[in-house]
């Protein structure tokens, strides 16, 4: 798992949003793919569904910055097909040994019964650590999925 110990010595970069910090981690990895950095993000709401493929990022809001999508199972694709549950996240995790810090992450996507399931966060990558994160709706479906043993790969704690 990583520690914040690890990133005690990285360049901190300021970010406002979500969007923005997916750019900035676009163009750190071309630089060097390896090279772990800390994000700090500013009190705020970034909309929209986000994926993130990166790895060796500390990703970190100081004050209260919130994830915030609305995808549900039964929304129609451009192809007018259901997402299905699992394409529904607001962020989708698929780069691996990242520390999340101070998120709140929320489907508010709401009415299940007629909508379908919706999810907040989902989880692919491996060794990726989430501390004092919070999912806006704690009914919605919570996503862990590990090329390893997701017990030894994933911790959360959600402290709120």
């Amino acid at each position: 798992m990583p520690t914040r110990e690890e990133f005690a010595q990285c360049e901190i970069i300021t970010v406002s949003d979500f969007s923005k910090a997916l750019e900035i981690c676009r163009d750190l990895r071309q630089k060097d793919p390896l090279k772990p950095y800390i994000l700090s993000f500013e009190e705020g709401l970034s909309l929209g569904n986000f994926i993130f493929p990166y790895s060796h990022f500390y990703l970190r809001a100081e004050k209260k910055h919130t994830l915030q999508g609305s995808l549900y199972a039964k929304m129609k694709d451009d192809k007018g097909e259901e997402l299905s549950t699992w394409k529904t996240a607001t962020l989708k995790v698929t780069g691996s040994h990242n520390l999340f810090e101070g998120f709140a992450i929320e489907n508010t996507a709401g009415d299940p019964e007629n909508k379908g399931q919706e999810v907040a966060l989902a989880i692919y990558g491996d060794d990726n650590l989430f501390l004092h994160v919070v999912q806006g709706d704690f009914m919605a479906l919570f996503d862990v999925i590990s090329k390893r043993d997701p017990i030894d790969d994933f911790a959360l704690m959600a402290i709120s």
